[in-house]
């Protein structure tokens, strides 16, 4: 029997995790991350050229996008700890609410919900949404983000010629943020920030490049692995 979302609530108390998203400077760094515990999203699994499974991995998708859950599904199924963070349609075509999907049951079927949310706002990307929350409840003390450039442009920032795949350009093909998201983005990774340092964790930025980096601040990957 698959454990409960609610099982996970605090069992990794102390302990540092890396949280990924899919922007170019990751292919630089998640090589480096193989003894450390990771929670990777998403497109992760589309790098042709993966290192390693990621300890934890989370899918956040509308709950109407079917074929983008079963293949992410299948494609990650091999990692033990998977988590789903659908998001329903309502009337008028925007979006719903969130809500935590069991494994157990696979991510298509009835949902679940938790007796005790993690305590900050999902108005942020997949890292922040699906990764750094769960990561917090879980009880890692230091999180550190990996991947999130928030970027307003497609451009390359590295060339990762080994991480393409048949099906789909990882790291080759960007989202693009405008200003007005980009600030929203960055509330929400302060509302985290704050909320976590007033449980006696950090939320510390490695990503190298772009506007997290600007204006969250920075701390180099190797600094970290250092201590």
């Amino acid at each position: 029997m698959a454990p409960t979302l609610e099982s996970y609530q605090g069992s990794y108390r102390g302990e540092r995790l890396f949280v990924c998203g899919n922007a170019p400077s990751l292919g630089l760094a998640y090589p480096l991350l193989k003894d450390e515990y990771t929670f990777a999203c998403n497109y992760l699994m589309y790098w042709k050229a993966l290192p390693f499974l990621p300890s934890f991995y989370g899918i956040t998708e509308p709950l109407d996008h079917k074929q983008r859950w079963e293949r992410r599904d299948d494609m990650s199924k091999d990692i033990e700890h998977r988590f789903y963070l659908a998001r329903s349609k309502i009337a008028d075509g925007r979006s719903g609410d969130w809500t935590w999907l069991p494994k157990s049951t696979g991510p298509l079927m009835h949902s679940i919900g938790m007796s005790q949310r993690p305590p900050f706002a999902t108005a942020g990307t997949t890292p922040l949404n699906i990764g750094v929350q769960f990561g917090h409840y879980m009880g890692f003390k230091n999180i550190y983000i990996l991947g999130v450039e928030l970027s307003d442009n497609k451009e390359h920032v590295y060339e990762m010629p080994d991480a393409t795949s048949d099906e789909y350009p990882y790291f080759q093909s960007l989202y693009a943020f405008n200003q007005s998201r980009k600030q929203q983005l960055l509330d929400s990774f302060n509302e985290a920030k704050r909320v976590i340092e007033n449980n006696d964790g950090t939320l510390v930025n490695c990503t190298p490049v772009g506007y997290l980096k600007e204006h969250f601040g920075f701390t180099p990957i190797e600094e970290v692995l250092c201590k």
